[in-house]
């Protein structure tokens, strides 16, 4: 997520020390939410409001962004208490236990100005961020997508039926494991679905509806065999985070895909994708998952 922003700003040279908190922090850390806190944390890579650095924690910070290495000091380096030149534009925002879920849209300076979708995901302890994982694909050109007629970000955002995480939850895996890694796209992929046509679609190049899953067959594996890495889910949205590879010798890519669902059935889907660069290059130990 933050490579983009390094080489545009150069501001490793740029000596932030950590700011000790006040009673006002010591407030905002105890009363804001976790995704409060998360929404907070990422909007200050556009405005360099150094507040936010408090409620990621100092002593355990692990980075799954294979640019950079753990630890808070890094994130440091961004906040210059004044604003970057980057916008970050939240859509999408939903809590499951310890994890919070981001669906934002960076732009301005980023990635030498073209935007780029993200999906971050931050797990908290004792009200800390702690570690971090993300997923990031340029914003199509044009916007609207010539198949779909959709955005990569547009449609709802609200959390609804949170009465129904768990088995949201469990549908969205039961489709992962029978679709995207077992293949089943003739068979069983219809099934998750209400029978009415209705699946709005996000992915770029991707048509709506489901009458295009029969051109896959039912031996298609989207994901591999070790997928969904982890699901996390609030209501109406799940998310899984995945890996995969199209064809022999093709580098791995991580999937990040956002199911909304609508009386236990799949009706929307945004996604991000990302080649996962070899471990050869990776700044820290921890990989992308």
């Amino acid at each position: 997520m933050i490579k983009k922003i390094l080489n545009l700003t150069v501001l490793s040279v740029l000596v932030v020390g950590f700011t000790s908190c006040n009673d006002d922090d010591d407030n905002n850390v105890a009363t804001l939410s976790n995704q409060e806190k998360a929404i907070a944390l990422i909007k200050g890579f556009e405005t360099g409001d150094q507040t936010a650095l408090d409620y990621v924690s100092d002593e355990t910070y692990i980075q799954h962004n294979a640019n950079f290495p753990d630890g808070k000091e890094v994130l440091v380096n961004f906040f210059s208490g004044g604003p970057s030149g980057t916008t970050v534009t939240n859509h999408r925002a939903f809590t499951d236990g310890n994890y919070v879920v981001l669906h934002s849209t960076y732009g301005g300076t980023w990635n030498n100005g073209t935007p780029q979708v993200a999906f971050d995901v931050f797990r908290f302890e004792n009200g800390l961020i702690v570690e971090h994982w993300d997923n990031l694909q340029d914003v199509s050109d044009p916007q609207v997508d010539a198949v779909n007629g959709n955005t990569q970000v547009d449609g709802p955002t609200t959390v609804t039926d949170t009465s129904l995480t768990t088995s949201n939850k469990e549908v969205i895996s039961n489709f992962a494991q029978n679709v995207l890694v077992g293949g089943s796209w003739v068979t069983q992929a219809p099934t998750y679905f209400d029978g009415l046509g209705q699946y709005f679609q996000h992915s770029v190049g991707m048509p709506n509806g489901i009458d295009w899953f029969a051109s896959f067959g039912d031996n298609f594996q989207f994901y591999d065999s070790e997928s969904p890495r982890f699901i996390h889910g609030e209501g109406n949205f799940v998310l899984i985070m995945s890996q995969g590879s199209q064809a022999a010798g093709v580098e791995s890519t991580a999937y990040f895909d956002l199911f909304r669902l609508q009386n236990g059935y799949i009706i929307e889907h945004w996604d991000t994708q990302q080649t996962i660069p070899p471990a050869s290059e990776w700044v820290n130990s921890n990989g992308k998952w």
